[in-house]
């Protein structure tokens, strides 16, 4: 957000560091890099200034070069390498979710992902999050997009990519901790746009949540 904000090539720099050493202790976190570089370039579309190209050119290389940074940090202090490393998890990853390339496994996991992922997050958080990056999408195609609309489709962007062309089934609850402050996030504009001033709907969400939290602890077979 502060790269964004200051467009600062040193931000970007630390960014991109702080990103690469994030992979080394989970590779989950990867989907970050994606999503970053879709919030830049809808962050530069809706903000008109793609027609100056410099200063974003700028942050990416900067946060190019920390990624590479990173690599060789990693590298020469721990020979951690992430191309070797990155083969042999997803082999393993595979072999475990029974991948099986095709529509039918594609279609079958987008269902089973955004319902456990709605479940072990919320499901009044995950529709109302949902609700919010509909809403982002029309600021954008109506040209009144904010930085947060810019943020939230490239959330969403990330998400659909994740299950169309991802090789996982289940279990991403865990898989894609990352998503939820984005989700939250999504989650409270909505609130303030829906039940700003009116306290007790936010009493009638949290005590839904609540009653999602208890179901599913209640329930979720969580050694199955």
């Amino acid at each position: 957000w502060l790269t964004l904000k200051r467009r600062s090539w040193a931000m970007a720099l630390l960014s991109g560091l702080y990103f690469y050493i994030s992979l080394y202790f989970t590779f989950s976190m990867l989907p970050l890099l994606p999503l970053a570089l879709a919030w830049l370039v809808l962050e530069a579309w809706s903000s008109n200034t793609w027609r100056r190209p410099l200063p974003w050119i700028k942050l990416l290389a900067a946060l190019s070069a920390g990624l590479l940074l990173g690599y060789v940090l990693l590298r020469l202090g721990l020979n951690y390498d992430i191309l070797l490393r990155y083969t042999h998890a997803m082999e393993g990853h595979r072999a475990i979710k029974s991948f099986e390339p095709g529509l039918t496994f594609t279609l079958e996991a987008f269902f089973v992902n955004t319902i456990d992922l709605a479940a072990w997050t919320g499901f009044p958080v995950f529709i109302l999050a949902v609700l919010t990056c509909i809403q982002a999408a029309i600021n954008f195609i109506r040209s009144r997009a904010s930085r947060l609309d810019a943020l939230l489709l490239a959330f969403a962007a990330v998400y659909l990519a994740l299950n169309l062309f991802g090789q996982t089934r289940g279990e991403v609850g865990r898989i894609w901790l990352f998503m939820l402050p984005l989700l939250a996030l999504g989650a409270v504009r909505q609130i303030r746009q829906m039940f700003d001033g009116q306290s007790k709907w936010v009493y009638l969400f949290l005590a839904m949540q609540f009653i999602s939290v208890f179901l599913t602890f209640q329930f979720q077979d969580f050694f199955a």
